[in-house]
């Protein structure tokens, strides 16, 4: 018997696209979905018509038989590109380096300006696009690598790539290129990263060559903000950080990272007490090693100021004895002592590690490891003279003094720390990454 419907994932399987290309046709008026059934389902005799077979074609069919109708089909599928260009509804692409990022930073703005001006739209979350008009807007994260292939297949009539300096080149080019529909416009906007990133390199740089139009925005340029909270921004960033988020300079990452840390941050027993504890909470983080320095600090924290009142450091190599993670674990205990901290924030690569603490009853939390994020942030908290950390923790303080970047990789466009002397940097990284929220990074 033949079939009379068929599936999302079974038509995208049997045309060989996207399950976001059926469902463009789905919106361009192609394909209409079957009412009253539990799963998106389509009429076999709308896909037949748009593959061009007829009734014999319909039952088995030689491969001969099968071979024309993949051409049909092919045909067909050009015969719908045509009418991409010509009917009015067009698909539009917006990115962020994750969906949520793009539909705060984009989505919500987009809806307000929608309402206030008195326009219609249909907003699906869960299928990641919005409706205005007789237009289609994407929703796209472009986190990795992979994420270039989510929009393979489309044919779109423009892009907006919300922090675009943050997603990979192929997603990039990848966009670039499913806009190619007759005056189709992309618009890229970021903060400034390394001189050699390719969007600087490739496109802003070669502006007049690619017909490229670019525009560098100071932080006067913004008419939303306040001289107050101008001001405020101002005295948030030293260094690389000033450069490029308060100039908007394209500027190479080098020397050192933590050049903001000095001895005004370093604090004394006597100047630490029991009042002072009282408003904390207590936080270990962790950054985890065998061959490398295993790493525990001490944290408290009272939603305003971080005080590192204590580290573990075990050098491996240094001791020449390595530990495994029961020996550890012990460690962990005797750190702490009686009183058991909120949570441990625990490098993410420490599966084996963290299994053990939560089978100890260890509340243990993955560390958030956005590398420059993170760092972004540590320099904040320290500039800001939000960071403390007790003359007891040498090694700390030695690895802050001496954490740099990593230059060679730097004029690749590639912005990363050097790895040497980042065991308890990385440690830090991880606590002010996962635990610090935005709302103390951005305020006063």
């Amino acid at each position: 018997m033949d079939k009379t419907v068929i599936s999302k994932k079974d038509l995208a399987a049997r045309w060989g696209c996207s399950t976001k290309a059926i469902e463009e046709r789905e919106h361009m008026g192609l394909l209409k979905r079957c009412r009253g059934l539990p799963n998106v389902m389509y009429r076999m005799k709308e896909v037949y018509e748009l593959e061009g077979l007829d009734e014999k074609e319909r039952r088995i069919i030689s491969p001969f038989e099968y071979h024309q109708a993949v051409v049909r089909a092919q045909n067909a599928e050009e015969k719908v590109k045509e009418l991409r260009c010509k009917m009015a509804r067009l698909a539009v692409i917006i990115n962020g380096e994750m969906a949520d990022e793009a539909e705060r930073n984009v989505i919500r703005p987009m809806q307000q300006i929608l309402a206030s001006k008195g326009f219609e739209y249909y907003y699906n979350r869960s299928e990641g696009y919005i409706l205005i008009g007789d237009n289609v807007y994407y929703l796209f994260g472009a986190s990795n690598e992979s994420s270039q292939d989510v929009v393979q297949g489309l044919t779109a009539a423009g892009a907006f790539c919300d922090e675009a300096a943050l997603f990979p080149e192929s997603f990039i080019k990848q966009v670039i290129g499913r806009c190619s529909v007759e005056g189709s416009k992309l618009w890229f906007n970021c903060n400034p990263e390394s001189p050699y990133h390719f969007l600087k390199k490739d496109y802003i740089d070669k502006a007049e060559e690619k017909h490229v139009f670019s525009l560098h925005f100071l932080l006067d340029d913004n008419l939303t903000l306040s001289q107050e909270t101008k001001d405020r921004y101002r005295r948030s960033y030293e260094g690389l950080w000033y450069q490029r988020m308060i100039l908007g300079l394209w500027v190479l990452a080098e020397g050192i990272i933590y050049d903001m840390f000095h001895d005004g941050l370093i604090y004394t027993d006597d100047e630490w007490n029991n009042t002072l504890k009282s408003t904390c909470r207590r936080y270990v983080a962790m950054d985890y090693g065998t061959t490398n320095p295993m790493v525990f600090l001490d944290i408290y924290d009272n939603d305003e100021d971080i005080y590192i009142q204590n580290e573990y450091y075990w050098d491996s190599k240094e001791k020449m004895k390595q530990k495994s993670d029961p020996q550890y674990e012990k460690d962990y205990e005797e750190f702490i002592g009686e009183e058991e901290p909120d949570a441990v924030i625990l490098d993410p690569s420490a599966a084996s590690f963290r299994v053990l603490l939560q089978g100890s009853g260890h509340r243990v939390l993955e560390a958030d490891n956005s590398v420059n994020d993170g760092i972004r942030m540590v320099s904040t908290m320290m500039t800001r003279k939000k960071l403390h950390i007790n003359s007891r923790c040498v090694n700390t303080i030695r690895e802050l003094r001496t954490y740099v970047w990593d230059e060679k990789a730097s004029q690749h466009g590639e912005e990363k720390p050097l790895k040497v002397n980042d065991h308890a940097c990385d440690a830090l990284r991880y606590y002010i990454k996962t635990m610090v929220k935005d709302w103390r990074i951005n305020d006063a």
